[in-house]
């Protein structure tokens, strides 16, 4: 069995393409904090879909994040000022 080709499908019915909010390119902040501590971190949207995550974010500080959901608790636009 083909689990990338699996898992791409069952993702198809989960959220439906160009229904994501951010595109390739797109500057984001991501939370990479704790339940305690939040801690925005700027990156670039780099790749959709990674394993079951809707984004691969290259962070600017060099390490990459996996927003688990695209939601604003997990990945947004920078706050003003940040680009």
């Amino acid at each position: 069995m083909d689990k990338e080709f699996i898992t791409a499908e069952i993702m198809k019915c989960v959220v439906k393409e160009g229904e994501l909010r951010f595109k390739i390119g797109d500057r984001v902040e991501c939370n990479m904090g704790t339940s305690v501590k939040t801690l925005w971190c700027l990156g670039e949207v780099t790749k959709f879909w990674e394993s079951t995550d809707p984004y691969l974010v290259k962070l600017d500080r060099g390490d990459c994040a996996l927003p688990p959901a695209d939601e604003d608790k997990f990945i947004r636009l920078p706050t003003k000022g940040k680009k």
